[in-house]
C-alpha cells in the first residue's frame, strides 16, 4: 500500500495586510524586566516592503539586582517601569516571495510610556530622596529581524528580535537606554 505524502503547505500569493498578536519579553535590562502583549498591523506594498504600526501594554518586574540594592538601602539614579509602547516602522523582505518562510529586517520608532523613579541627592553623602513620576513618555528607535513560518497560506507563526533604544530625558539630560525584545505570536494575512 503506498504511503500518503503530506500535502505541502505553501504561503501562496502575498496578502496585502497582516494582523499579528504577540507576547514579548525584554531582556538585557539591569533593574527592570518588561513583558508586553500587543498587536501589530502591517500593510504590504509590493513583494518586499511593508509598513507597520503596533501597540502593546506592558507589565514590569524588578530584577534581583534591584531588590538587592534596595535591601542594602541603595538606589540607582533612574528606574523606569514600562506601561505601554506605540509606534511604527518599515519591514524589508529578505527572501523571494513563495514558500513557507519569510525573513525580514525592520526599523522604526515610537513612544513608550513609563513610570519613573529618580534618586535625588542634595550632597554626595546625603541619603537618596526618591521622586516618583507616573506616565512619562519617551521616544524610542528600534531595529531588528523577523521571521514568519506559514502553516497555511494565511496563518503564520510570527517572531521578531528587536533592539530598542529609549531616549530617556531626565533633568534635561537625555540618556539612551538599550534593551532587546523577543516577540512571538500568531498572525493572519488577508
Amino acid at each position: 500500500r503506498p504511503q500518503r505524502q503530506p500535502r505541502p503547505v505553501a504561503r501562496g500569493e502575498w496578502r496585502d495586510t497582516e494582523l499579528a498578536a504577540f507576547h514579548a519579553r525584554s531582556f538585557g535590562e539591569q533593574y527592570v524586566q518588561s513583558s508586553l502583549t500587543g498587536l501589530e498591523v502591517s500593510r504590504r506594498f509590493g513583494d518586499r516592503i511593508a509598513l507597520e504600526v503596533e501597540g502593546a501594554a506592558a507589565a514590569s518586574e524588578e530584577t534581583d539586582t534591584l531588590r538587592t540594592l534596595r535591601a542594602q538601602g541603595r538606589q540607582p539614579v533612574v528606574i523606569t517601569k514600562l506601561n505601554y509602547a506605540a509606534g511604527g516602522g518599515v519591514q524589508f523582505g529578505m527572501l523571494a516571495p513563495g514558500g513557507r518562510n519569510d525573513l525580514f529586517v525592520l526599523a522604526g520608532g515610537g513612544v513608550v510610556n513609563s513610570d519613573v523613579e529618580v534618586c535625588k541627592k542634595t550632597t554626595e553623602d546625603a541619603p537618596c530622596e526618591t521622586l516618583y513620576f507616573k506616565g512619562v513618555t519617551f521616544d524610542y528607535a528600534m531595529a531588528g529581524v523577523g521571521h514568519r513560518l506559514f502553516v497555511t497560506s494565511r496563518i503564520a507563526l510570527h517572531t521578531e528580535l528587536r533592539g530598542r533604544y529609549v531616549f530617556e530625558k531626565v533633568d534635561g539630560e537625555t540618556n539612551p537606554r538599550g534593551t532587546f525584545q523577543l516577540n512571538i505570536g500568531p498572525s493572519v494575512s488577508f
